[in-house]
């Protein structure tokens, strides 16, 4: 047990050794990748970003909602849906 609490994960030369040149070939490449990617999406995404605000979805949706809910209120249970036939 005192053998594994002092030993570390790494060892001293696993941590201080260099990295080896392909190693950092591949990090750049994956750094170019998300740059272009990100550049991409920002071009790709730009017209709605700089667009400005206009009718919301949900805005016309609580419009609704708010409208039915003012019916309801002032003339009481309002007909709404389908109506079904009795089942006889």
């Amino acid at each position: 047990m005192a053998d594994n609490a002092r030993s570390p994960s790494t060892t001293r030369l696993e941590r201080d050794a260099p990295r080896r040149p392909a190693d950092r070939e591949i990090q750049r490449f994956a750094g170019w990748v998300l740059i272009l990617f990100a550049v991409a999406f920002l071009v790709q995404a730009w017209p709605r970003i700089s667009a400005p605000f206009g009718d919301s979805h949900d805005g016309r949706n609580g419009g609704t909602w708010a409208v039915a809910a003012a019916v309801i209120r002032d003339e009481g249970d309002a007909k709404a849906g389908a109506e079904l036939r009795d089942e006889e």
